[in-house]
């Protein structure tokens, strides 16, 4: 994100465009609550379809403080190394 915005909210239809080859997601657990009726278009993501979306600790990654990054950091690359293997 640039500039001053922290976040910003897409609608549903147009996540396909933001969506990369990786999603790592915090509700991991609540994909069809979180979804609803768009749950097909979660599912049609090529991420979703190639099983590369990663469920992340709500409690690792809270913080954003320094110790804090550089644990998401260190667990991300795991995730992603053990991805590959």
């Amino acid at each position: 994100m640039i500039g001053k915005e922290s976040y910003r909210q897409v609608s549903y239809e147009v996540i396909p465009e933001y969506a990369g080859d990786y999603i790592f997601i915090d509700q991991g657990d609540l994909i069809s609550e979180v979804w609803g009726e768009s749950e097909g278009l979660w599912k049609s993501l090529d991420a979703v379809k190639n099983d590369r979306v990663f469920k992340l600790d709500p409690e690792l990654f809270w913080g954003n403080d320094p110790i804090s990054l550089e644990l998401q950091i260190k667990e991300v690359v795991k995730m992603l190394t053990e991805k590959q293997s």
